[in-house]
């Protein structure tokens, strides 16, 4: 826990001293939609669990923005489209260190913009030019996962990060300095079906105004906030809600153009099983609803992007045969595994489940078979209990879903209560991961 700390302090005292070597001037970006890198439940929203140790996640997003950026003259009343259509493209990539700490990046890059110049008089409709291939401000994020959603169903997490004033200056994809901040991170989940997410955080930026015909038209350190959620509709697909905004603290939800806030929605499609377990396809749209500064008139984004499940790592194995004792128990010669900290049943283990179903449609005289969950002794008494019950009710149903009658079966959990091993070693405490089938009628 020492080393927790210390390296929580020192990486966000790196990533926030960087933050201060600002520029001798800043200008807002043209996008508030930010991806993150570890590649979450939602696409811009944080979530808070983490990547386990030496997994990672990957992805490419594709963000589409129209008119992101317009300004009026206070002058002469002229609306002024400075930003008319913008495709950012995001590469990016995390990697899990421990369980509770991860480091990634966030190279973005315009793939496409047409732009007037803020102070040339380009109203709408008029000259404009068209860049593509121009470099986005880098971004380096870290996240510090401090309670664990799988086993409270309630997550919290830290991410600071650290901006580069890499991107093309003067075409609004680059604040033009060194920034940084953090953002705090609260989620919630109900039942492995649906999970939602706050974030609120901080930007630094240096104040300065970019446009001189309005003097809202400002940048300064910025206060970060969003929502996500994330709804399971059938198998592999999903639903994806989020909204996302920022406001400048000087002048904090005061003038529209200084508050951006947009809103997507849209579907995913996730391979659940097979060699490539964990890729999945987004696509999202929607719109700004308000005319701040990054808040387009609609908006669409695509992602195509992998995250190593967090499962525990278990041998292949083959269909085992099952037998029916005199002693009252079911004997299954290999363990039933499930996802991990999770009640849900890995797919190598169906052959295992399919031959118990196989044995009570050939023993008819079995009436009754009590599932019995058990766990090793890490964690918490409760946790443990509802998990090995949680486990017990997954088998029942999949034996269910195999056609055998559910007044034959009973699903109880045990928690840590009755090992059959030492739990203080590592094997002891497999031994003690286990499912048992018990006839009791």
């Amino acid at each position: 826990m020492l080393i927790k700390r210390h390296v929580a302090w020192l990486t966000l005292g790196i990533l926030l001293a960087l933050s201060q070597s600002a520029g001798a001037t800043s200008r807002p970006q043209a996008y508030i939609f930010n991806p993150s890198p570890d590649i979450t439940r939602y696409l811009n929203t944080r979530q808070a669990e983490n990547l386990r140790q030496w997994h990672f996640g990957a992805g490419l997003f594709f963000d589409y923005g129209r008119n992101p950026i317009k300004v009026v003259d206070l002058t002469t009343g002229a609306t002024q489209r400075i930003v008319g259509n913008l495709v950012m493209g995001h590469a990016t990539g995390s990697v899990g260190f421990t369980n509770w700490f991860q480091l990634g990046l966030d190279i973005p890059m315009e793939l496409y913009e047409t732009y007037s110049s803020p102070n040339a008089g380009a109203v709408a409709g008029g000259p404009t030019q068209k860049y593509a291939g121009k470099m986005g401000d880098l971004r380096a994020e870290a996240q510090f996962q401090i309670l664990d959603i799988n086993r409270y169903n309630i997550g919290v997490a830290v991410a600071p990060f650290a901006q580069f004033p890499t991107g093309k200056k003067d075409i609004f994809i680059s604040n033009e300095q060194y920034s940084g901040g953090v953002r705090g991170i609260v989620e919630g989940k109900i039942k492995d079906r649906a999970w939602i997410s706050g974030n609120i955080g901080y930007q630094y930026l240096q104040k300065n105004q970019y446009f001189s015909g309005d003097p809202n038209a400002s940048i300064g350190s910025l206060l970060l906030f969003g929502v996500g959620a994330h709804v399971k509709i059938a198998k592999g697909f999903s639903f994806i809600g989020e909204g996302m905004g920022e406001t400048v603290l000087s002048n904090a939800f005061k003038t529209t153009n200084q508050t951006p806030i947009s809103l997507l929605g849209g579907f995913r499609y996730t391979i659940e099983h097979g060699p490539i377990q964990g890729f999945e396809i987004t696509a999202v749209g929607g719109s700004g609803i308000t005319k701040g500064v990054g808040a387009p008139q609609g908006e669409a984004v695509l992602s195509i992007a992998y995250r190593k499940p967090n499962v525990a790592n278990v041998p292949e194995l083959t269909p085992t045969n099952v037998d029916a004792r005199a002693d009252e128990k079911i004997l299954i010669t290999q363990k039933i595994h499930f996802e991990f900290n999770r009640a849900i049943i890995r797919p190598i283990s169906y052959p295992i489940l399919d031959d118990v179903v196989q044995l009570l449609k050939l023993n008819p005289q079995i009436h009754k078979v009590q599932v019995e969950g058990h766990t090793d002794s890490v964690g918490g008494d409760a946790y443990n209990l509802r998990l090995s019950e949680s486990r017990a009710k997954a088998v029942v149903a999949y034996l269910v879903s195999k056609g055998i009658a559910s007044d034959r079966l009973v699903a109880v959990g045990y928690g840590k209560s009755r090992p059959i091993a030492d739990n203080s070693t590592a094997e002891g405490r497999a031994k003690n991961r286990r499912t048992e089938f018990t006839v009791i009628q």
